[in-house]
């Protein structure tokens, strides 16, 4: 009978084969090493190691759409839940009080939240100023 492990450690011992591949892979085809300039304590580093101590700090982070179920590859729909707020303060130059603010914040998570659920935002604002606000959670 074959051992088979979770997802999840499967996708660490590959993420562990991968880093054994770049580290080898520096070894073979990196830059040679710089030498420090008088007075500095290491070498400048290359924007390619930079990157690469980056990803490596933050793997958790960068794989997580891999790791965990329901996360996506992108963050293309944060930018975009941000993109009208963002045209807002620009056209208008900025928010006069934090309340307008919070405000404007508030219902614009409101028409997200019913774009994204496929609800009519119409009969949701106007149930919400009537005071018969529906529940907006998935099922809802």
């Amino acid at each position: 009978m074959v051992n088979q492990l979770p997802e999840t450690e499967v996708l660490h011992k590959r993420l562990a084969l991968l880093k054994a591949d770049v580290a080898s892979f520096q070894v073979e085809l990196a830059e040679p090493p710089l030498e420090p300039k008088a007075g500095r304590r290491r070498p400048k580093s290359t924007p390619g190691r930079k990157l690469l101590g980056r990803l490596m700090e933050h793997e958790d982070a960068v794989l997580a759409f891999a790791l965990v179920e329901g996360v996506p590859f992108t963050n293309n729909q944060a930018e975009r839940d941000l993109r009208p707020a963002k045209v807002k303060q620009k056209v208008s130059g900025c928010f006069r009080t934090d309340h307008g603010a919070a405000v404007y914040a508030r219902l614009q998570a409101v028409i997200s939240t019913c774009r994204k659920q496929e609800r009519n935002v119409f009969v949701a604002l106007r149930n919400l100023f009537a005071h018969q606000p529906a529940s907006l959670r998935a099922g809802g």
